[in-house]
């Protein structure tokens, strides 16, 4: 991946000509397509001018200009920007909008649409009067969200360390299916694993029992509907009946037809 270095680039931004990992194509879409048009490398159709956009400029050649000198204050931004969503979305902003390491020049992919050629290398930035000052987050962006693969494995670390069994309190972001008991996470509340899952317990049973009380009604209905229509079939008796009456009926209207050579009507071969 051109932005993270560790997620597999599976997605790309065909106008800056760079490969990129699923995470991080997330934080490009959001920029809007006039800064990254983002599509799938094995999902979408590729023009041939996408291609060639990607085989001119590649991960290398663009790093090489929006990475050119990132200050001291966002190295260590730069070490953890796959940690986190709120890392990686802050370091991307960095890079392509408000091009923070970049060159004042254009960019490779701004050369290529002027029908230019990429140059070896670029000048380096001039260092800037806040290039050694601490980075501090920008008030009002909360707090870190995990990156996918990271809260895909907390469950498994939660359990490791003690989490819900254990009777620690451990802050989640996890979507959960059922509303958390009041109070559950407050300092002095019953913030333990046990009430949680007690609550889940009740949650699931109580979904199960609609559950079979609506299948159970959607089966009366059924078998109503059913014993409805087979009362308005004719009875093997009626059937019967019906028959004989038609039969009889065709009988006398070919025997007063024929009774001259001819068929019904009167009319002949």
């Amino acid at each position: 991946c051109a932005d993270c270095r560790s997620g597999q680039a599976t997605w790309a931004s065909v106008n800056l000509g760079v490969l990129v990992c699923i995470d991080c194509s997330g934080v490009h879409r959001s920029l809007g397509t006039h800064v990254s048009s983002v599509k799938s490398v094995t999902l979408d159709s590729w023009r041939p001018e996408w291609v060639e956009r990607v085989r001119q400029v590649g991960n290398n050649r663009a790093n090489l200009f929006f990475e050119l000198r990132v200050p001291p204050k966002y190295l260590p931004l730069q070490a953890r920007r796959s940690a986190s969503r709120l890392d990686r979305d802050r370091w991307i902003k960095l890079k392509y909008v408000r091009r923070r390491f970049a060159p004042s020049s254009s960019a490779p992919h701004e050369l290529l649409t002027q029908g230019l050629a990429l140059p070896e290398s670029y000048e380096a930035p001039e260092p800037g009067a806040s290039d050694e000052e601490e980075d501090v987050l920008p008030e009002g962006a909360g707090s870190p969200q995990r990156s996918d693969q990271e809260a895909a494995s907390r469950p498994a670390a939660a359990a490791s360390a003690g989490g819900l069994g254990g009777g620690g309190k451990t802050s989640s972001s996890w979507a959960l299916p059922f509303a958390p008991p009041a109070g559950f996470g407050a300092s002095g509340g019953s913030g333990d694993g046990s009430s949680l899952l007690d609550s889940a317990t009740a949650s699931l049973g109580e979904a199960q029992r609609r559950g079979t009380e609506a299948a159970a009604a959607a089966q009366r209905r059924g078998s109503e509907a059913a014993a409805a229509a087979w009362e308005q079939m004719p009875s093997r008796k009626d059937l019967a009946g019906g028959f004989k009456s038609a039969k009889k009926s065709l009988s006398g209207t070919f025997s007063s037809g024929t009774g001259s050579g001819g068929y019904p009507g009167g009319g002949s071969l």
